[in-house]
């Protein structure tokens, strides 16, 4: 259907700059200049005659994501599509380029970005927070360790001028990229009552991770929302880190977040630990595993998608146990849930572990499981009594209680105080169903019984 409507889109009003190509790979809408479509069609015919003069034929152009494109877009709305010509063929999550300025950290002497040389390019995705996006960049720069390493930009959701202002400003005064994502087709709800906003963080995150895995090319991309401050040793963690997710098939990304990472709760900040549970908030991901999730990618709740097992599929996240990033965001699109409860007091290390001194092999697959055993070794066990295990636990005894269904898990978290939630059948922060959490001078394991273990119970994930 898309490609008859695109076909016929000169007889529908759309002007020649605003026609569209079909992307192939994913079967998405994307607008391209008139200009670029132009290029592409003689970069063809010149491919097309040398193949037959010489016997060898070019390869078609690849579509510039990354380009400012010559769009019409109208301002950002809250209903309705927003260009009327495009809206009868868009897609609802295609989105358009309004300004875009490069990260000047990776400009070579050519004029060209140079990606090869960096561990992972950093994106600070935000919306309608000046502040808040300041705060964060801010952040970023002051513990940033090589630039080169670490090229950062901004992407802006919208055209909130405020934002823009600013984003502009670190763009020129502190030499880092700035992107804008424009909205082209207002996302279709579900269900009626759902929030929009959650459609359009989808959207966004969509646009980002595009341009700088598949546009520009970063072999790893870093994630940050406007709304965080970054540790000492947080560009050092996820360098240290990214070659064990590029080599390792059984990992799925690298967080710098601990769902249990509350001040009462954490003591080591060099203990790494392997989790089913996907954690976000500050987290890295491959552009391998981008290029299989992109075709699939949600129309909202990505980060819930994330954590479905049809999207994860048997993989884990390596996090710490003290938190690489601190969450200071009453005010967003989640109205403050868990905030004022749990985030606020999260605990993020304040002094620098020299990770890249460090050996991080016994997260690798094969070393994991044993060194995850050793943790729990010599725990007492006291069995569903979750009381009279944090007693103990508090004087300094390693305990480990067992639930037997997410009546029984919720039962334990109430009287910890820690999150209580399951997500696909994952408990937050889980290793094969197993939670680990400091509590008083002890450590206290809630792990699954034989029966839960099973997966017969609640559907849980082992």
């Amino acid at each position: 259907a898309l490609r008859r409507q695109h076909a016929s889109a000169g007889a529908s009003g759309v002007q020649p700059r605003q026609r569209a190509e079909i992307d192939a790979v994913n079967g998405r809408v994307v607008g391209v200049p008139l200009e670029q479509q132009q290029r592409q069609q003689q970069q063809s015919q010149q491919g097309q005659q040398g193949g037959s003069q010489g016997g060898g034929r070019a390869a078609a152009a690849p579509v510039d994501y990354s380009a400012p494109g010559s769009w019409s877009v109208k301002p950002y709305a809250k209903s309705g599509p927003i260009d009327p010509t495009v809206a009868e063929w868009a897609l609802a999550y295609v989105g358009a380029m309004g300004k875009f300025t490069e990260c000047r950290w990776i400009v070579g002497e050519d004029g060209a970005p140079n990606v090869a040389d960096a561990v992972a390019a950093v994106v600070v995705i935000t919306h309608d927070r000046p502040a808040y996006l300041s705060r964060t960049v801010t952040s970023v720069l002051d513990h940033m360790t090589n630039p080169a390493k670490f090229p950062v930009y901004i992407s802006q959701d919208g055209p909130d001028q405020a934002v823009q202002k600013v984003g502009e400003m670190l763009a020129s005064e502190q030499g880092v990229g700035f992107m804008q994502h424009l909205e082209q087709v207002v996302p279709t709800r579900e269900k009626r009552k759902e929030n929009l906003a959650y459609y359009r963080i989808a959207n966004h995150y969509k646009f980002a991770l595009e341009r700088l895995l598949l546009a520009k090319g970063f072999a790893r991309v870093i994630i940050l929302e406007d709304d965080m401050e970054v540790s000492p040793d947080f560009f050092d963690y996820f360098e240290a880190t990214a070659p064990l997710l590029q080599a390792d098939p059984s990992l799925y990304a690298v967080s710098s977040w601990n769902d249990h990472g509350q001040e009462r709760f954490v003591r080591d900040p060099e203990l790494l630990l392997r989790t089913d549970f996907f954690p976000g908030l500050g987290w890295m991901l491959t552009r391998e595993l981008f290029e299989e999730l992109n075709p699939r990618w949600p129309r909202a709740y990505w980060d819930d998608w994330m954590r479905l097992q049809e999207t994860r599929r048997g993989r884990q996240t390596v996090r710490p146990e003290m938190c690489r990033t601190l969450n200071f965001g009453a005010k967003g699109a989640s109205h403050g849930q868990y905030f004022k409860q749990y985030l606020a007091h999260i605990s993020a290390a304040s002094s620098k572990v020299p990770w890249l001194e460090r050996d991080v092999g016994f997260l690798d697959a094969a070393r994991w499981p044993g060194t995850f055993d050793a943790l729990m070794e010599g725990a007492r066990d006291f069995r569903s009594d979750a009381r009279e295990a944090a007693k103990t636990a508090a004087t300094g005894t390693t305990v480990v209680v067992r639930y037997g269904s997410y009546k029984e898990y919720k039962s334990a978290c109430k009287v910890l105080g820690i999150m209580d939630d399951w997500k696909d059948g994952v408990p937050r922060g889980a290793y094969r169903g197993v939670v680990m959490i400091r509590y008083g001078q002890g450590a206290f394991f809630l792990a699954p019984t034989p029966e839960a273990a099973s997966g017969k119970v609640d559907g849980l994930v082992v």
